[in-house]
This record gives structure tokens, sequence and C-alpha cells, in this order.
């Protein structure tokens, strides 16, 4: 369990860095703040499933990403996790993520190329 710990801290310490030293600080400041005990948890693989902390919506007053899974505020930065649901379901969300994932990258595609063509 320390080892975990380490892990999710270092994770932790790595993602805020990497937002910290990109353009998406100038959009929103990213704020993680880890628990100082994890003894307390039952199980620390109980925290793999987020909801909510990139919402999807319909605007930016509501949300964080369109439909689309892009966020608001840039032109072409798009995300797929768990964590654009706007709130917890009663059973694993993973198969909703890879439905969400796959119809991204039909939308992206159509982007990329509009007439059906690709280069492969």
């Amino acid at each position: 369990k320390p080892a975990d710990v380490r892990v999710i801290r270092r994770v932790a310490e790595i993602t805020i860095d990497a937002w910290q030293n990109s353009s998406l600080r100038e959009i929103a400041d990213l704020q993680l703040i880890l628990p100082t005990d994890f003894e307390s948890f039952a199980s620390l693989y109980d925290v793999y499933h987020p909801t909510g902390s990139l919402r999807m919506g319909t605007s930016s007053a509501n949300s964080i990403v369109d439909q689309n899974l892009r966020l608001w505020r840039t032109n072409n930065c798009y995300v797929t996790t768990t964590a654009v649901f706007p709130s917890a379901g009663s059973a694993n969300p993973g198969l909703t993520h890879l439905a969400l994932t796959a119809r991204l990258a039909e939308h992206l595609a159509k982007r990329i190329y509009p007439t059906g063509e690709s280069t492969s």
C-alpha cells in the first residue's frame, strides 16, 4: 500500500506540473487536493472512475466539454474519460466510456477526412 500511495502522489505531481507548464493554465487553474490520510481508505482502487470533474454539457457556463468532448475554450483539444459524465452511475462505466471514445473517433475522422477518404 505505501508503494501505491507514492505512485498516486507522483502521478498527481506530474499532472499538476504538466498543466502548469502548458497553455491550459490560461484557461483554468488545476487544483488537486490529495487526502492526507490514505490509510483511512479501505481500498485505493475505488477511485478510478472519476465523474463530474470534466463535465459534459450544453454550454461553457455549465460544463467543461461539449457533446463532442471538445474543451469549450479551445479549438482542437478533446478528452475522453469518465470524468465527462455529469454524475456516477450504479455500474462500471467502462463500456459507456468506450462508446463515447468510439463516437469521438468518428467525429474526429469526419473532421479530418470530410469526404470519407483516408490515406490508408
